[in-house]
């Protein structure tokens, strides 16, 4: 018997794998918690606030581009569904794990975050075959 965790993987579909889900819940995630920090915390350095008022817009951007590109050679009905629900959904996770972890670590770690999980994205969406839409 599969672990309930692996279980909900098991039923992925092929046109959205769990790498593809996985590598797109942490780049929201981390885009997210840059642009909180950015604009929430007054304690940060503005040299650190500058770096990150370029970086979130920045990724944001690439999220988006990622999206138009998962959607012409993919699938427009999981790009959609990435667009809308994942992103209140990483909201949610990525501010409780605020309380845990500090916000500033995870908007720090997000530098290199958001790009890896960006390339990550594109790799596993790159050998999808295309279904007929």
């Amino acid at each position: 018997m599969l672990h309930p965790f692996l279980l909900f993987f098991s039923f992925m579909p092929e046109q959205l794998p769990w790498q593809a889900l996985l590598a797109w819940l942490l780049l929201i995630g981390f885009i997210n918690s840059q642009q909180r920090v950015a604009i929430r915390d007054p304690s940060l350095p503005e040299v650190s606030k500058s770096w990150m008022e370029i970086s979130y817009p920045t990724g944001f951007a690439a999220m988006l581009g990622l999206l138009l590109y998962y959607g012409f050679t993919v699938s427009w009905l999981y790009a959609s569904g990435l667009f809308i629900v994942i992103p209140i959904l990483m909201g949610i996770i990525f501010g409780l794990l605020g309380i845990v972890i500090p916000e500033k670590l995870t908007a720090f770690v997000a530098f290199v975050g958001w790009p890896a999980s960006a390339i990550w994205f594109f790799d596993v969406v790159s050998r999808i075959d295309p279904i007929i839409r």
